[in-house]
């Protein structure tokens, strides 16, 4: 990690090596959705390059924006196998879908991502095509499925309405619009 004893010293090495542009550790953490002692364990762990004047932590805009990048990259390998489930009319549950990113669906942390990952997907398809694509990935509630609880919020939250029936009628709902959408639409043109 750089470290700056004031920011003049900053500037000056900045003016001669075209660089670090930096972001505030706490804006960081704040758009990536963490508090400020996890994007401290980002830094530590390379996830974030650090940069530290008089103090004060940073996290360069270089590698804010590949971590953003890496997500990208995430959301759309997801998508496209969700599309996949979705034209062969079929459910899929939590576990093979985390498995594709190597997340473990025994951990909190690791549910968290993948439900950060549904939820722009959700939000994207729902935009796009009004339909909530995410609709498809259940979880096992004894003989039944369906999807987990962020599903059902997110849906109140994008749509503004509530459930117009059970969850069990909503999630049979949501999930035939998928399959009738993607059962027309060979590969469905996104919006930019």
């Amino acid at each position: 990690m750089l470290k700056f004893s004031d920011l003049d010293e900053y500037l000056e090495y900045y003016k001669e090596h075209q660089g670090p542009a930096l972001i505030p550790i706490e804006t960081a953490a704040y758009y990536r959705d963490v508090v400020k002692e996890t994007a401290k364990r980002m830094i530590a762990d390379g996830r974030f390059e650090g940069v530290e004047i008089e103090g004060d932590l940073f996290v360069t805009v270089d590698s804010y924006m590949k971590l953003k990048q890496i997500d990208e990259d995430r959301e759309s390998k997801i998508r496209s196998v969700l599309e996949d489930y979705a034209r062969r009319g079929e459910v899929v549950t939590y576990a093979p879908i985390m498995d594709i990113l190597g997340l473990n669906h025994k951990m909190s942390s690791d549910r968290k991502i993948i439900g950060k990952i549904l939820g722009s997907i959700s939000e994207k398809t729902y935009n796009e095509h009004e339909i909530f694509l995410t609709a498809i990935v259940h979880r096992k509630y004894g003989n039944k499925t369906k999807p987990g609880k962020g599903f059902f919020e997110l849906v109140k939250i994008v749509t503004g309405q509530e459930l117009e029936g059970d969850e069990i009628e909503e999630t049979e709902k949501e999930t035939r619009k998928v399959f009738d959408f993607y059962k027309t639409s060979r590969k469905p043109a996104r919006k930019s």
